[in-house]
């Protein structure tokens, strides 16, 4: 077993997390990595991602599987393959699992160490015998740790997922995290969640299902738990809106009666009535997924579409910064 087992980037520091938690009590709108901050809340996501991820039906593991197979053929040699968002890591692992092209190694990125663990363990399980990182960082941050990155693969081709996170963020936001790590000549697999058919908010009301249930409310809460607000103090409210032009899901807690947040140094009173944005979701179309790649990340080289249009993965052969 050849594992450098966890590295915490000084941007996953408990200090970062209570200034992201002092940050989204004043501003009224979570910030996502707190749902991912401790092992309750990414256990909890872990539950959320087993009953309500797309990736569980339709082409399940294997569309992953065979697109991470076509960007090894494509980047050429026996290339690094870097997770950021790991999560439990499962689609990887399905790749890894298969006979057929085998990389140099595997790097798991995430904020929350107990992703990055489950993800390693995962990935040994599939396939053992190679070298395997883990790094608990903050990929906003990724100025910061891309240099210990490229020292882990050097030279390597490299192959890079991008899996389920770009609902999470702003369009120009996610090009921002990526271009500090993104080489020219590296592979990029990206999978999105989709509005289907066609696309906005129309496309998105089918699959609110997916975010309006007991799961991820109960996840959602743990980072309102950790902030001393107790679940009896809120209930959740769902919408449709449009941000960037996408499609999105928004999730509030609406406050029943009074509840205080709490943080070192500081704190903020709800009173009934009041709402503080939980997470948000956004569900653009392919189309848009296609022409964000394509307006300064790089060329894509595949394209793979559910049945059922809620979910998509592409190959991207990227340009640099």
């Amino acid at each position: 077993m050849k594992w450098t087992l966890l590295h915490l980037d000084a941007s996953a520091h408990p200090a970062r997390l209570e200034e992201s938690r002092a940050r989204s009590f004043q501003c009224g709108a979570l910030e996502h990595g707190l749902h991912y901050a401790g092992p309750v809340q990414s256990l909890r996501w872990l539950e959320v991602h087993r009953c309500h991820a797309p990736a569980g039906r339709g082409a399940g593991l294997d569309g992953y599987g065979d697109a991470l197979q076509a960007a090894c053929r494509e980047a050429g040699g026996a290339p690094w393959v870097v997770s950021l968002g790991c999560g439990g890591g499962g689609k990887e692992a399905a790749f890894l699992a298969r006979s057929g092209a085998t990389p140099s190694g595997a790097v798991a990125v995430d904020t929350s160490p107990t992703l990055v663990w489950t993800a390693l363990e995962a990935w040994q399980a599939a396939r053992s015998g190679l070298a395997f990182h883990g790094l608990a960082a903050d990929l906003a941050a990724s100025a910061r740790w891309a240099p210990g990155l490229d020292a882990w693969t050097g030279a390597t081709p490299r192959v890079f997922t991008f899996f389920g996170l770009l609902p999470n963020w702003e369009p120009a936001a996610a090009k921002d995290a990526l271009r500090p790590l993104l080489r020219a000549g590296d592979i990029l697999v990206l999978g999105a969640n989709l509005a289907p058919d066609a696309g906005g908010t129309s496309g998105a009301v089918r699959v609110l299902p997916q975010y309006n249930n007991p799961e991820t409310v109960h996840w959602l809460s743990a980072a309102l738990e950790d902030a001393g607000i107790p679940p009896a103090c809120w209930t959740p409210e769902w919408s449709l809106a449009e941000a960037s032009g996408w499609a999105r899901i928004e999730a509030r807690a609406r406050f029943t009666a009074p509840a205080e947040a709490r943080w070192p140094g500081g704190s903020r009173r709800f009173s009934p009535g009041d709402g503080l944005r939980l997470f948000f979701s956004n569900r653009p179309a392919a189309a848009q997924v296609r022409r964000w790649i394509e307006e300064g990340v790089g060329r894509i080289r595949a394209e793979w579409l559910d049945e059922n249009r809620e979910e998509g993965r592409w190959m991207v052969r990227c340009t640099g910064s």
